[in-house]
């Protein structure tokens, strides 16, 4: 989305109708188009202030067509202010920008079917579960914990000389299981 401005010597005014709402990342652009003599060639900055005071600049370069990206932080509250300055040290005014409050949040609480595909809680389950046995049998290399598979991979290939070198202390069983023997 577009803001367009027009600056008349030191007189910011806003061209459009837009109506802008909070909470937008890198959807917010300003075009300035200053119109005067005075801010020919002159390396010119955009100010944005929040609804709480904090100022961020934005620098548009020296051309009299100029666009930036309104800054994210400016976005987020009820309005910002817009104002730019170039030159040795010329300024304009001041305009307020509405923002109309979006539906936008980040505190969304989860209902019964996400907490139970919540990643996070399978990962850190997956970190507490500690591994008793390491097993190869029918192909198979298998991790066993409190009795139970919790990890299984299908191998192609004839291992046994591999995990030879590897994992110096294991035994094969009469069936062709594979036992680790930890320390």
């Amino acid at each position: 989305m577009d803001l367009n401005f027009e600056i008349n010597n030191q007189v910011l005014s806003r061209q459009d109708e837009n109506i802008l709402v909070n909470k937008s990342k890198n959807y917010v652009f300003c075009n300035f188009k200053f119109k005067t003599v005075d801010w020919d060639n002159n390396e010119k900055f955009a100010i944005f202030k929040d609804s709480w005071g904090k100022s961020y600049v934005s620098y548009l370069g020296t051309g009299n067509d100029c666009r930036c990206v309104v800054p994210n932080e400016a976005l987020k509250g009820t309005n910002f202010r817009i104002s730019v300055y170039g030159g040795d040290l010329i300024t304009s005014s001041e305009l307020t920008i509405l923002l109309v409050p979006s539906g936008y949040t980040t505190r969304i609480s989860p209902t019964a079917e996400l907490m139970s595909k919540d990643v996070f809680v399978d990962i850190f389950d997956r970190l507490q579960t500690k591994i008793d046995d390491i097993v190869y049998e029918d192909g198979y290399l298998r991790c066993y914990s409190a009795g139970k598979v919790i990890a299984e991979l299908m191998l192609l290939v004839d291992i046994e000389e591999q995990i030879k070198e590897l994992i110096p202390s294991f035994h094969l069983d009469e069936e062709g299981n594979l036992y680790v023997n930890y320390p």
